[in-house]
């Protein structure tokens, strides 16, 4: 493949993979809502807290289906979970920004920011651990 041909089939590969990623992420974002709402329907936690809690259970669940499902990794679980939980660190900062702006200074409601939060760390989680946690290149992965 040569020129037009090999950018069709990176952006093909890319959104495919990107899908996957997304659709993989669906079960995260279950057990993270699923942990927001429980805790603070019905533990008493405020909204921040409970996002919180609930985002970690959520990138777990999203580091194993991403490692053997979306990217297929062979790399060791001690090289590529400490680069997943440090994308997904700073996923959390985002996400608790967004909560705090968004519950506290705008008095939106939490699961609407949460929304908004989610697909911001959606596109950044994507790119990170396409990029550096499982090093993806034009011509396949590590």
């Amino acid at each position: 493949m040569k020129g037009p041909d090999i950018v069709v089939a990176v952006a093909d590969g890319l959104v495919r993979q990107f899908v996957a990623y997304a659709g993989m992420g669906l079960m995260g974002t279950m057990a993270h809502y699923l942990a927001l709402m429980a805790l603070v329907e019905w533990g008493g936690l405020n909204s921040v807290a409970g996002s919180a809690i609930g985002y970690v259970g959520g990138a777990l669940v999203n580091y194993m289906l991403n490692y053997n499902f979306t990217f297929r990794s062979t790399a060791s679980h001690s090289v590529a979970m400490p680069k997943f939980m440090a994308v997904a660190a700073v996923g959390f900062c985002v996400n608790s920004l967004f909560m705090i702006a968004g519950t506290k200074w705008l008095d939106l409601h939490y699961l609407i920011v949460q929304m908004l939060a989610t697909g911001v760390v959606l596109f950044w989680g994507f790119a990170a651990n396409l990029l550096w946690t499982f090093k993806w290149k034009a011509h396949g992965h590590e």
